[in-house]
This record gives structure tokens, sequence and C-alpha cells, in this order.
């Protein structure tokens, strides 16, 4: 029972649902946000099914504060291309020839209900916003083809999940009090706030300390890119693998100068210059290109070969600012 985008004005490129926390009370969204693409809809039937391969973003991990009025938010929506048009990148997105249209969304409140639920859950679609729902209608819905099913009633508007209730061992002291992401993600996200602590305890003494770091500038940055998160993650979960995993100060800081070392594998990605790398899934640009270029980047024997750019590889450099750490002794 998910409405359908305008199909009379825009065609589907990409179907997926976006999840996050809300706060309806305080009209605002908590924490960055995680989308699942769509696995496939089944014909004649406005049905969206997910799928559960890790790559794909699905199942994804939910931290957040209970009982202080958060929600779990989950949106339905469709990326769309205005018909008739062909523009890709940022000229698309400002001339409204590829939006993203919301399909319905569905909410959950954080409490000790929540906390308790276990297995599959049905969770009513509704229109408007988080803190200001609308029904969605009969007539929004699009009724099967066939006889039978232009007589038959709509089907019910609902989102179905599931819910493991799942302890993430030794990880949770340093994880975000709100987060959302992919469940393959967990590890690295862990790891970097390992690193960005070590960060912090390096400049405590320091009046107006200003951390420069290429690590802790660039890993939110590959977070921000589905595919490279991925990617990443699945890159360090093999990484991890042959590292030790005790506590003391030798072993704790072998991990984080690992952890460097695969950010530093990436760093020339997200700076690389469009034409090579584009931007944003959401304007029309080939996902293909971004594939073929970070299969080009780890193909390359080292590093350092790969930060030569005597090819395809064009980037920005490291800047001595970035390098640099200004501070005023107390």
């Amino acid at each position: 029972g998910v409405p359908p985008a305008a199909s009379d004005k825009y065609e589907v490129i990409e179907r997926r649902a976006r999840i996050c926390i809300c706060a309806p009370k305080l009209e605002k969204f908590v924490g960055g946000s995680h989308f699942v693409p769509l696995s496939r809809s089944k014909a004649g039937k406005d049905e969206w099914i997910f799928s559960k391969k890790e790559e794909g973003g699905n199942p994804f991990v939910l931290r957040g504060q209970s009982e202080v009025g958060y929600e779990l938010y989950i949106e339905l929506s469709a990326l769309c291309r205005k018909k008739g048009t062909t523009t890709v990148g940022p000229l698309a997105m400002q001339k409204g020839d590829i939006k993203e249209l919301s399909c319905g969304h569905a909410t959950v409140p954080l409490n000790k209900t929540f906390a308790a639920t276990k297995g599959k859950v049905k969770l009513a679609l509704a229109g408007g916003t988080p803190w200001a729902k609308t029904t969605i209608a009969a007539g929004d819905l699009k009724k099967s083809k066939g006889l039978f099913g232009m007589m038959g009633k709509p089907p019910p508007s609902e989102l179905v999940i599931e819910i493991v209730q799942e302890k993430v061992e030794g990880k949770g002291e340093v994880l975000p009090r709100n987060l959302v992401c992919a469940a393959l993600c967990i590890e690295a996200i862990s790891q970097f706030m390992h690193v960005q602590r070590q960060g912090a305890e390096a400049v405590k003494d320091w009046s107006r300390p200003v951390i420069a770091d290429h690590v802790q500038s660039t890993f939110p940055t590959i977070m921000d890119n589905i595919d490279l998160m991925t990617r990443f993650a699945l890159n360090w979960k093999d990484a991890a693998k042959k590292l030790p995993k005790g506590a003391s100060q030798k072993e704790v800081d072998q991990r984080n100068a690992a952890f460097r070392t695969a950010v530093a594998a990436f760093y020339p990605l997200p700076y690389m210059e469009a034409n090579k790398f584009p931007k944003n899934f959401d304007d029309g640009s080939p996902k293909e290109a971004r594939k073929d270029t970070m299969d080009a980047l780890f193909k390359k024997k080292k590093v350092s070969d790969a930060l030569q750019g005597q090819d395809t590889f064009q980037f920005v450099p490291f800047r001595i600012e970035e390098l640099m750490l200004p501070c005023t002794l107390r």
C-alpha cells in the first residue's frame, strides 16, 4: 500500500527507505541518516521489498536515547526524473529535473516498549511530516490491474520491520548516543571514535586546540557516501581480523595506526575532481563511474603509486594547514 509517485510527470530512477531519529516535539531530526535502496517491487502491487544483504545497508543498527521523546523515523521515497529531461549533475537538482518524492513514512517511539520488542512489527504509513502527520487516503493508492484488482479494496498502507535486540559488545561505550547506520559499518565507526579520543587526548593540555587531522576530516566524508562507506567497512573488517584485540596501550595504538592507514588509502576519492568521481548519487550522475574509479584506485600496488595520479587520478592534494596544529600555551 505504498502511494506511487506522479507517473504522468515523473519516471522513477530509484526507490529507497531513509532512516533516522526524530524529535517530534522539537520538530527536528537528531543525528545523521541512513538509507537502504529497494531490492524489488512486486509486479502489479505497491509493495516494496528490501534485500537483507549487508552490502545493501540492511540490516541497520539503531542506537538512540530512550524515554526522551525520540522516535525512529522511516521514510519511503522515490528518486524521480521529470519526463522529457536529460540534465544531470547539480544543474538537474537546481532546475528541479530530478527530485526525491516522499511516498509515506512510519514512526515508532523509542521507549521501554520498543526496547522490549522483538520480531516483525507492522507500522502504519502516513503522509506529511513526523510532527504534522496526514492520513494516506484510498485514492492515493494505485489499484492492482485486472478485474478483481479494480473491484477489490486497496491494500493497507503499512511498513513491516523486523526488530532484533542485540548489544554491540565492547563498542557501545564509544559509539554516538544517537546513531543509525548499516550493521556492516559499526566496527569502522567504533574504531574512528577511538581515533578521535586519541586525538583529543593529545591536545588536552592546550588552551585553544585546533585539530587538523586528515583522518578526522576524511572519514566523515567517506561516511556521507554509501558506496565509499560500504567499501571502506568491508576493507576494514578484513584488516581488523589481523589486528590484536587487547586493551593495552600498545595494542590500541596499533589498531589506531592501522585505521589511519586504511583511511589514507581512501583519501583521494572524496576530494577527486567531479568529472572523474561524481559527487552525488541523486543528481543523475552515473554510479558506474564511481565504481570504476574505486576499482582502478585499489588495483594500484601501493597507495603512494595511486597518489602520483599520472593517468585518471586528479585530486586536491594535502594542504600544509591540514598538518599544522596552531595552539596557545596556558
